[in-house]
Order: structure tokens, then C-alpha cells, then sequence
């Protein structure tokens, strides 16, 4: 690896144990320097804690550095307080299982910038830091966002009601105020998938069916799972953390739930491969499991098979033949017979972002070479160019009552806020002292 893109790696490694840094409690600042700024309830907030959410804050990029001051930043402090104390005179509590969930899955997006957990730990060890450490502060960060989310839905967000008048008369009032609809493309497509075929699932199968007679032999499924799966969780010894019903495709989520604790499915065929499941563990609705996963990818003869086919096609469309019934025809997408190849209108200044330069560089009627891309073969054609100009109303109405909403929840947080300061005793000795 170049010496140049080693030290941008390191780089970006830093940061983010950086960014675990910053869930950690301040531990550097001197006690005799610390002081209460603040009381609410029976609970106290120290100058170390404001300035640890004011460096969370400008590593979050959440406002500008300027606007942010300590006064600003207390409030914020100063109102998480009082919603911790009021969710707990309800009695509010949060799943276990759901926290765990959300942690494996920051957990699961931090570990993908790093080959091994042994590499995370030794990143962390090198701030004086330990895994573990991480994850109960995290854990608490993730339970506290739950409970205010909980609360505000119930005092504010439930409460809210907009009416059709009030989305008119918004859009009326702010009308100047909304972007111009950009410059769009219509763009139509033809699409071949690069799926596989009997050949390869049988590979696939009888990869995965001696992955299982290892397993009846006795070897761990973690470390068969690091070895073998072709998941990003294998890094993690195939361990997908909590989840309930809903949140897998349908085929692993009906086997993952039918297993009793510590047992092995049999492969389990969905889009992505073959899985084999272990099922570790089960909270209340919530399970976890580990999995392994061999994907069926089509073999070079398959490949070079569907290429052929597109090649002749675009050739056709070179000779004048129609696009709409050659998408009818041949295209992989299941709207292609309604839509006869239509995909929609793209923005121009993000064609090349959600396409590809050759998409955005077409002219009125072109159509692209065949393009291989996320494991399929395309065409893409120019249908015509739509000028800039004002949103219709219909287009942006929902949009628009989501910007109600938020203005009428904003309005009810301040008023909850202020009763909430009426419950609870609060001293701001920031403000005493000025």
C-alpha cells in the first residue's frame, strides 16, 4: 500500500476512536477545577460535563463553532435533565434488546473500518481506552436518546395535528423561500441482472453443506464464520446482534426465530446465498443470532452469456429499433412493462453520483455502451431534458407538512419545557454569575 494512503487510513482510524473518545466521561479535568454550573432536581451538572457536550457538539458539526456558547450548550444539558427526571417519575424504561440492537449496529459500522476487532482494541488501548468502556457509555448514550424520544412522543408528537389549510397556507406564505426544481433528465433504462444459475447455487450449496459437517464435528461457529462467511459480520464471528420480526427478509427471519437456544439451522436459501443460523441468544421478542453466508455468484460463463445478450441489444437500439420494446422485452426491472423502460427524472448535478459521467454526458436521444454496475449490466437512454423551474404544490405537499410539523413541534418542546421547569426545581448559576 502506498506510504500516502497508509497514513489517510490511520488517519481515518483516529478519528474515530476519536469520536469514541468523546462518549467517554472527562476524567483529565482536576477535580479541585471543577465546580457545579447547574442544578435540576436532585441532580447536579459540573463545568466538565459542559465542556465535554460543547466538544461532542463541534465534532458532530451539528452548528457553526461560533453559535456555539456555553449558555446555549447548558440549556441543552439543563433540559436532558429534566427529561431523565421526569421519565423516571413515569417509570419509563427502554427494552434492553432494542439498546443492544442499535449498539451492535454502531458497533458493527465502526468494525467495518478495521480488519480485526484485535486492531479496534489495540487502536483504543493506544487513547488509554478499553472496548468495554466504549460500549457501556454508549450504551447509556443510547438508552437516554430512546427515553427523550419516547416522552416527545408522547407529550409533543403525538399531540400534533395538521390540517390541509395549514400546509396552503404555509406554502403560500414561504413560497419565495423554497429551491427552484433543478434542471432534470428523463432517463430510461434497460437492465440485465448478473444472477446466477443452477450451476453456481449447487457450488454454493455444497460449500455451505461442508461448512455444516464441520460444525456436527464439533468446530466453533464463530471462528467457521470468520473463516468462511461472505457477510461483513464475519469479522464478528457472524454475530448480527438483536433484532426482532421485520427486520430480516423473510426465508431467515421465519428459521432464525423457529430455533431453540445453541441450535444450528440447516442451509437456508434467500437473495443473498445460503445461510446457516445459530441462534445465541432471546430477550423477550428480540433474538440473537450468528449466521454464515456463501453467496451464489454466477459463474464467468453466465457473465459473459448475459453480456453477449446486451451487447446484441445495443446494437439493435444503434439500428433504430424502439427502446420502449426492447425494455418490455429484455429489461431485468419489474415496472419495465408499464413504464417501458422510463425510469423518472434525475437532477443533473447528481446524475454522475446516482449513475455514472457517461449517463450525465448523454445528448437528447443517446443511449450509453453497456455499463457493468452493483452486479448488473445496463443502458441507459436521455428521454429529454426538463428546464428549471417552481415546485407545483403537489409535489412537494408532503415535504411541506413535515416542515408544519416540525414548526408545531418545536413550538410544543418549548411550552413542555417550560411546565417541566415549573415541576422541577432548576438553578442556573451560569446566569447568577453574569
Amino acid at each position: 500500500m502506498p506510504k500516502n494512503l497508509k497514513q489517510e487510513d490511520a488517519m481515518t482510524k483516529k478519528i474515530i476512536v476519536i469520536i469514541f473518545i468523546i462518549f467517554l466521561p472527562i476524567f483529565t479535568i482536576a477535580q479541585v477545577m471543577d465546580r457545579i454550573i447547574a442544578k435540576v432536581g436532585d441532580k447536579i451538572i459540573t463545568q466538565s460535563e459542559l465542556i465535554q457536550e460543547i466538544e461532542k457538539i463541534k465534532m458532530a458539526n451539528i452548528m457553526p463553532t461560533e453559535a456555539i456558547t456555553q449558555e446555549k450548550v447548558l440549556n441543552k444539558l439543563i433540559e436532558d435533565k429534566l427529561i431523565e427526571i421526569k421519565a423516571n417519575r413515569e417509570g419509563i424504561t427502554i427494552d434492553d434488546a432494542k439498546i443492544e440492537q442499535q449498539l451492535n449496529q454502531a458497533l458493527d459500522n465502526i468494525m467495518s473500518q478495521f480488519s480485526s476487532t484485535a486492531e479496534l482494541n489495540e487502536a483504543l488501548r493506544q487513547e488509554g481506552l478499553t472496548l468495554e468502556q466504549v460500549k457501556e457509555n454508549y450504551r447509556t448514550e443510547i438508552k437516554k436518546n430512546f427515553i427523550k424520544e419516547k416522552l416527545i412522543n408522547t407529550y409533543i408528537i403525538s399531540k400534533i395535528v395538521v390540517s390541509d389549510d395549514e400546509i396552503s397556507d404555509y406554502y403560500k406564505e414561504h413560497k419565495d423561500d423554497f429551491p427552484a426544481r433543478p434542471e432534470m433528465m428523463k432517463i430510461g433504462v434497460i437492465k440485465k441482472d448478473l444472477t446466477a444459475g443452477k450451476e453456481a447455487e449447487s457450488k454454493a450449496l455444497e460449500k455451505i453443506t461442508k461448512i455444516r459437517d464441520e460444525l456436527n464435528n464439533g468446530a466453533s461457529f464463530a471462528k467457521l464464520a470468520e473463516k468462511y462467511s461472505e457477510c461483513p459480520s464475519a469479522k464478528q464471528g457472524g454475530d448480527l446482534g438483536y433484532f426482532g420480526k421485520g427486520t430480516m427478509v423473510k426465508q431467515f427471519e421465519d428459521t432464525a426465530f423457529s430455533l431453540k437456544l445453541g441450535e444450528i439451522s440447516e442451509p437456508v436459501k434467500t437473495e443473498f446465498g445460503y445461510h446457516l443460523i445459530k441462534l445465541e441468544d432471546r430477550k423477550d421478542d428480540q433474538i440473537r443470532v450468528r449466521h454464515i453466508l456463501i453467496k451464489i455468484s454466477p459463474s464467468e460463463k453466465e457473465i459473459e452469456e448475459k453480456e453477449n445478450l446486451m451487447q446484441t441489444i445495443h446494437q439493435r437500439l444503434e439500428n433504430g429499433e424502439s427502446f420502449a420494446e426492447l425494455a418490455i422485452q429484455y429489461s431485468d426491472i419489474d415496472s419495465a412493462q408499464a413504464n417501458k423502460g422510463y425510469l423518472g427524472e434525475f437532477p443533473m448535478d447528481r446524475i454522475e453520483t446516482l449513475f455514472s459521467p457517461e449517463v450525465k454526458n448523454l445528448k437528447q436521444g443517446e443511449i450509453t455502451n453497456v455499463i457493468n454496475m452493483d452486479n448488473s449490466l445496463y443502458i441507459f437512454k436521455n428521454l429529454g431534458i426538463v428546464k428549471e423551474r417552481d415546485y407545483d404544490y403537489s409535489e412537494i405537499s408532503n415535504q411541506l407538512e413535515e416542515l408544519v410539523k416540525n414548526e408545531k413541534a418545536a413550538d410544543k418542546y418549548e411550552d413542555w419545557i417550560a411546565e417541566l421547569k415549573k415541576e422541577i426545581y432548576v438553578e442556573n448559576r451560569l446566569e447568577h454569575n453574569k
